[in-house]
């Protein structure tokens, strides 16, 4: 899609018209004329409340948010909306991001504006014009939500691209192979299991079993509520490969979501070894190893 088919899908969906354009052109004098009224207004608006208040408090920012105000209010009544419009208001909308302005502080803002465009609107022409001037205010409506709309794109994209660096982060984390006693790993996976990691975890796993000359390995995943078919692909495919080098895997704290997962990708001649919780996990495969579970506590002094 190119920039002009973007700009023209915008505006439809918002049933933003020439028409429309053509209003806002006649009411930029107004809004012109009275933009320091409106911005003083807005700011004031702002300072009434105590999380923009404290985000206007640095002078840095408050000059950054002040020439973003002036443009960005000065465009909307200007009645030019084309392809270096929408350009603009994404970047606007990505520095006001950035500053760490919250999506619920910038509808504020437009509610804030939008009312006192009105006033000036219904000023202007209600009395030699009153259709125009409802015209008028529907118009800048329609563009509010539009800037809205390109405003909303940037912050999910933004938090979308922290959710994926952030996943990424998880995934080349290492899993912790623990050897509890001589013949028995613990695998605590801690964080999301995606992929990549669930690969990692199955080299990292035939390693340890193959330097320590385990037989079992206790694999907890308490902490994952779900997997997907790929991991869970994983997950057995760890368990032959170990089997092999002759360990036993044993899973434990597996939720429902899991346990519906790995039934479902499991051929019918891999048996799964789990426990609903580490301790009895730990407990079948010291068992299994020839351990003895022996209770002590300290003796009273008599």
């Amino acid at each position: 899609m190119t920039t002009d088919d973007m700009v023209a899908a915008r505006k439809r969906l918002m049933e933003f018209t020439d028409e429309d354009e053509a209003l806002l052109r006649q009411f930029s004098g107004v809004a012109t004329a009275g933009m320091a009224e409106i911005v003083d207004e807005l700011r004031a608006y702002l300072n009434e409340h105590r999380d923009t208040a404290a985000l206007l408090s640095g002078r840095d920012t408050e000059e950054q948010v002040e020439h973003l105000r002036s443009d960005h209010l000065s465009g909307l009544t200007a009645g030019t909306v084309d392809a270096d419009y929408l350009i603009e208001r994404m970047r606007m909308a990505a520095r006001h991001e950035r500053l760490g302005v919250k999506p619920t502080w910038l509808l504020g803002a437009y509610n804030r504006f939008l009312c006192s465009a009105a006033s000036r609107i219904c000023e202007s022409s209600s009395s030699s014009d009153p259709e125009r001037a409802l015209a008028t205010l529907l118009a800048l409506q329609r563009l509010v939500f539009l800037d809205i709309c390109l405003a909303a794109d940037i912050y999910l994209a933004k938090r979308e691209h922290s959710n994926r660096e952030q996943q990424r982060a998880v995934s080349e984390l290492p899993t912790p192979v623990l050897q509890l006693i001589p013949g028995l790993l613990v695998v605590p996976i801690v964080g999301e299991l995606d992929d990549r990691r669930a690969l990692n975890l199955t080299n990292q796993l035939m390693a340890h079993i193959r330097n320590s000359r385990a037989q079992a390995a206790v694999v907890d995943i308490t902490g994952l509520p779900s997997i997907d078919l790929d991991v869970a692909a994983h997950l057995i495919t760890a368990v032959k490969a170990c089997a092999l080098l002759g360990a036993e895997v044993i899973f434990t704290g597996l939720s429902a979501e899991v346990a519906r997962t790995l039934v479902d990708i499991s051929p019918q001649k891999t048996t799964l070894i789990t426990f609903v919780d580490l301790q009895s996990g730990v407990e079948h495969a010291t068992q299994t190893l020839g351990y003895e579970m022996v209770m002590t506590w300290p003796l009273r002094n008599t």
